[in-house]
């Protein structure tokens, strides 16, 4: 059985503000304690192509990263920041093929490594590689949102993304978020394209 580990640890004004919303349960959790961690993880491999992650590890929602040189872009996006940069839960990971992965997440909610409530989120992600140029995927979530005590406010979530590479070089990418919660919806569109100046 392989298994592996990875902690990461941060600090700066950027992650004061990302993490501010941590729910703080007793006297030690909170964003004074979250917002040290990037990802801590371990996972395992329980069979050909397939893996287990637990921890507080990278979103799967989006295209957009927390760190700034896994993007095409340098700064992120209104949608990626309307979006969980991180999670803290269990993820299952299998690749039935070379050109398909599957996700699926149970999750303490959006973005939170803290428990808010009683209340587990779900979430998959399916990654298709159509081409050595093209990339076709799709994300959801479905959680409740509502503080410990309230009624459910249950959030529903759907994204379509895409992204691939152009005769030339130019790398591209897009997708369209779908949400709603308590008869309100929102919407997100985000397109970004990038042109290398040299091939060396």
């Amino acid at each position: 059985q392989v298994t592996d580990a990875r902690i990461a640890l941060q600090a700066g004004t950027s992650v004061q503000s990302n993490y501010a919303g941590e729910p703080r349960n007793g006297s030690t959790s909170g964003p004074d304690l979250s917002r040290m961690i990037q990802e801590a993880v371990v996972g395992a491999k329980l069979a050909d192509n397939v893996w287990v992650d637990a921890g507080i590890y990278y979103s799967y929602i989006g295209l957009e990263s927390w760190s700034s040189s896994d993007n095409m872009a340098y700064t992120r996006s209104l949608v990626g920041d309307y979006s969980p940069y991180y999670l803290s839960g269990v993820k299952l990971t299998w690749s039935p093929t070379p050109k398909v992965t599957a996700q699926f997440h149970v999750t303490n909610g959006w973005q939170n490594i803290s428990e808010n409530n009683r209340s587990k989120a779900i979430g998959s992600r399916f990654d298709y590689a159509a081409s050595p140029t093209l990339t076709l995927s799709y994300a959801n979530f479905l959680g409740n949102e509502r503080l410990a005590g309230s009624s459910t406010a249950l959030r529903v979530f759907n994204q379509v993304m895409a992204k691939g590479t152009l005769p030339g070089g130019t790398q591209w990418q897009g997708q369209v978020d779908v949400g709603t919660q308590d008869g309100s919806d929102w919407y997100g569109v985000v397109a970004i394209a990038k042109q290398p100046i040299s091939t060396r």
